[in-house]
């Protein structure tokens, strides 16, 4: 089991999709190694949550299989000031995370 806050502050835009490709391989649910990978991350544009769950090179992942790997803080944890304020802004920012998107992979 590997657990991290993901490191995308530290990463260029480019890098972040070879670093999601990496730790999905490692939590890879075909393997037999049995890993688990449980990783926190921001809602930011930096790309991150869509390069953990390879949605954006696999656009067709089906939602399902994208709600059964995230638990959505947004919903189960204790709202904040900030929450309550902008609730439709989060929710927005991680719909956009977690729909696939080909358009903001790096160019080849």
């Amino acid at each position: 089991m590997l657990i991290l806050e993901t490191p995308e502050a530290s990463l260029d835009s480019l890098f972040i999709y070879r670093a999601g490709d990496l730790l999905r391989e490692f939590a890879d649910e075909t393997g037999e190694a049995n890993n688990i990978l449980v990783a926190s991350s921001n809602l930011n544009d930096a790309n991150m949550i869509p390069a953990l769950l390879g949605i954006d090179q696999h656009p067709e992942t089906l939602p399902e299989s994208i709600d059964r790997k995230m638990v959505n803080l947004l919903k189960v944890a204790a709202q904040n000031a900030a929450l309550k304020a902008r609730k439709g802004q989060y929710e927005e920012q991680y719909r956009l995370a977690t729909t696939p998107d080909v358009s903001r992979l790096p160019e080849a």
